[in-house]
């Protein structure tokens, strides 16, 4: 398994670019509310009729990122997103495909992250309780909750980790 640091994801050679695509798309239910139904900040006066769902619009805003991808026999298994801003390092999004899943894949991602000598950022919602476990294991703790923010009963939890 190889782990590749990138600086910007937008950069990296098509096959990773058309690999990274895919594995957004097989997930894409993995995710509430799925990927391609995700509405950005920009698109907040967009009803949801309006919106394509399409997974080109997320994975177009995850390779606006730096990451680090995860390849196994020149194929990609997983990654992170993030941005970085002068407050704080922003994941964006954390997948590992899923036939490697439970290989600690994700946990030596956040290793990576955590690296950086910096606040970090992550989102998820909650009922996602394997991504709140790896946070919690390491040393995430909650900075907000938006109640009902992705339908009845299931809240988006913002979570920090302290430099």
């Amino acid at each position: 398994m190889q782990f590749e640091n990138m600086f910007y994801l937008d950069h990296c050679r098509d096959i990773i670019k058309e690999q990274i695509l895919d594995l957004l798309d097989d997930c894409d239910d993995d995710f509430y509310p799925p990927l391609r139904k995700r509405v950005f900040l920009s698109e907040k006066c967009v009803t949801s009729s309006e919106i394509n769902n399409s997974i080109l619009r997320y994975y177009h805003w995850i390779m606006d990122s730096s990451g680090i991808i995860v390849e196994e026999g020149n194929k990609v298994i997983g990654f992170v997103a993030y941005t970085v801003s002068p407050d704080c390092l922003y994941v964006k999004n954390i997948l590992v495909a899923k036939n490697h899943r439970n290989r600690g894949i994700a946990s030596k991602l956040y290793s990576m992250i955590l690296e950086v000598n910096r606040t970090v950022c992550i989102r998820t919602w909650s009922i996602n309780q394997t991504n709140i476990k790896l946070l919690e294991d390491n040393g995430f703790t909650i900075k907000e909750i938006i109640k009902d923010d992705r339908g009845d009963g299931i809240d988006t939890i913002f979570y920090v980790r302290e430099k």
